[in-house]
């Protein structure tokens, strides 16, 4: 019964010659795809990074950033009155990532005083390309690929910013360490300086941390150069070179160890917030959802997996990394719809859900739309969330990874207004629960110029054509 729509569909689509045009279509373009994919990997970075070039002009400096040494690295980007650095560590599998968090937090905060640091040679590659630095501090083999958390490659990956830290301190720099799956609200450097009494001796601290229900957070922190703080990196580094335990669990270890030495401060929750603070417990899930405005930082964690991690930025409008024109594209061609309403039981709505967007992901397919998503029902809670309540994205990637657009994507300020508002590029699925959008909601009213194009109607889940 599920594939039903689809069958009849097809059927429809085979007997007005439609299908066998779209397959000549469909190959067409994926020869298309695949030329220009080999024509990009000849183009350092490989993938479009939305940037005016002027603007870049004024806020990276113009000055080499290949290095000999880590010394040499760190000397070059640590500010020189108050020598705090800020390190990020990335390889190839966080690429995307990396760039989202220099665009949406680095770049748009103009912060000069950055090393990024990295186990793989071609993400500092393309850093360096855009002009922004990037030191290569030791090689990792799983440099290429994303790491499943708490796995023995994500905790290699985790001690190399031990390791970076530890040195940095000894260099005598004062560090501020972001995650890269981090966004700023803005730059965080004068309120961390601020609670940690940088210039008062007798009140300044010597670690400040994310608090992250329970524990300090290893993702964003700041360290001051003092004994204590070398002394508590380096009871990291021993846990990092005799145990499988990643750098949380051992900055957790180490300060309780050294308590009696150590003077730490935790960030103040209401403006540096994990994601269990940010997202959940303020049921922030989609743009616009409970603005914060005494946000300085959100690291985006407690979460399982990359893809998870990237789809709840894109809803919230904090993905700025326009990686094969994910949204500047005038050419691709979406289809939005509705989910039926609620029907006062969870399973009953979640089981039509589910045929609504199976539904909807063959029609796109077979019509070469992306599908832009609705909003779904949360389990037990007769509420609106997104779709990583229900399905694991790693998963559902494997099929759809392309096929498919986050609710709030026609609301994002980096989708050209041609696509935005035309009913040529954008068409609804009525849904007779519920009205079609107003297109102030950015949902246009089906106007396609194919005339193969049905509507469908839904009725407590069921479909038919009209």
């Amino acid at each position: 019964m599920v594939l039903l729509p689809f069958v009849v569909l097809l059927y429809l689509m085979v007997h007005s010659g439609y299908v066998k045009n779209r397959m000549v279509q469909v190959r067409n373009a994926v020869m298309h795809t695949e030329a220009n994919a080999e024509a990009l990997k000849t183009v350092e970075g490989s993938a479009v990074i939305s940037m005016p070039a002027e603007a870049n002009a004024e806020k990276i400096p113009k000055q080499n950033f290949t290095f000999t040494s880590y010394s040499q690295a760190v000397s070059s980007q640590a500010d020189g009155e108050s020598k705090v650095v800020f390190l990020a560590f990335a390889d190839m599998g966080g690429f995307p990532m990396a760039m989202n968090f220099y665009l949406t937090s680095i770049q748009k905060y103009d912060i000069r005083n950055v090393l990024f640091v990295s186990s793989s040679e071609e993400f500092c590659s393309r850093f360096r390309a855009i002009r922004v630095a990037c030191f290569v501090y030791m090689n990792e083999s799983a440099h290429d690929k994303t790491s499943v958390y708490l796995s023995k490659d994500f905790i290699n990956k985790m001690n190399i910013r031990t390791y970076m830290i530890l040195e940095a301190l000894q260099l005598g720099y004062h560090v501020i360490h972001s995650d890269v799956d981090v966004v700023f609200f803005r730059d965080p450097t004068e309120r961390i300086l601020d609670l940690c009494h940088f210039k008062d001796t007798k009140k300044v601290c010597d670690v400040a941390a994310l608090w992250d229900s329970g524990a300090h957070n290893a993702g964003f922190l700041f360290i001051r150069n003092s004994s204590a703080s070398i002394s508590m990196y380096k009871k990291m580094e021993h846990t990092a070179k005799t145990t499988n335990i990643d750098d949380q669990k051992a900055l957790n270890g180490a300060m309780r160890s050294l308590k009696k030495e150590l003077r730490i401060t935790s960030l103040p929750g209401a403006e540096f917030q994990s994601g269990l603070q940010f997202f959940d417990n303020s049921h922030r899930q989609f743009a616009g959802d409970h603005p914060c405005t005494n946000c300085i930082v959100m690291h985006n964690n407690w979460i399982v997996s990359m893809e998870a991690k990237v789809y709840r930025f894109k809803e919230m409008h904090m993905w700025l990394y326009d990686q094969d024109e994910y949204y500047s594209s005038t050419r691709r061609r979406y289809l939005a719809y509705q989910n039926p309403t609620y029907f006062g039981n969870d399973s009953t709505t979640l089981a039509a859900e589910r045929r609504s967007l199976i539904t909807a992901l063959a029609i796109g397919r077979i019509l070469n739309r992306t599908v832009i998503l609705p909003k779904f029902v949360c389990a037990k809670k007769a509420q609106q969330c997104t779709i990583l309540q229900h399905y694991l994205l790693r998963i559902f990637d494997q099929s759809f990874g392309s096929s498919y657009r986050e609710h709030t994507f026609l609301l994002n300020e980096l989708v050209p207004l041609t696509v935005r508002n035309s009913s040529r590029l954008t068409c609804a699925l009525r849904n007779t629960t519920e009205a079609i959008p107003s297109s102030s909601e950015k949902i246009i009213r089906n106007q396609s110029t194919y005339t193969t194009h049905k509507k469908i109607n839904t009725t407590n889940g069921k479909k038919r054509f009209s």
